[in-house]
């Protein structure tokens, strides 16, 4: 039997895709992303509220950890299925975008026509 290029690749596929699969069930996804780190014990005034990513598309579990009730950092929420205790650099650097000096507060309305520099005032709804 010759073998050709076509069934050498889609032999190597589902070869592939066996031992994923295999490894996969064998121990879950936690076993994909072992090296995921756990939050510490919460100390006294310290707490950890889930929460999810909202800067990208997955919306990743996150726990926020909260000092005297002011969030000082994110990490991954381990028993989440979409992300399983990961989070990427964006959802970590999250909690710089809470505390920046120049985020918008409050909704605003522009007073001046599109196309030249804005000037704005504050929605009173």
């Amino acid at each position: 039997m010759a073998i050709t290029r076509r069934t050498f690749l889609k032999g190597s596929a589902v070869a592939g895709g066996t031992s994923a699969l295999a490894s996969f069930l064998a121990g879950g996804p936690k076993t994909l992303v072992a090296s995921a780190q756990q939050p510490a014990a919460a100390t006294a005034g310290e707490d950890f509220v889930p929460t999810t990513c909202w800067i990208g598309k997955q919306d990743c579990g996150m726990l926020a950890r909260r000092i005297n009730g002011r969030v000082v950092s994110f990490t991954g929420h381990p028993d989440h299925p979409r992300n399983v205790g990961t989070l990427c650099p964006k959802g970590v650097a999250q909690v710089m975008a809470i505390y920046d000096p120049n985020r918008v507060q409050t909704p605003l309305i522009r007073t001046n026509e599109k196309g030249k520099s804005g000037t704005w005032r504050r929605a009173s709804w």
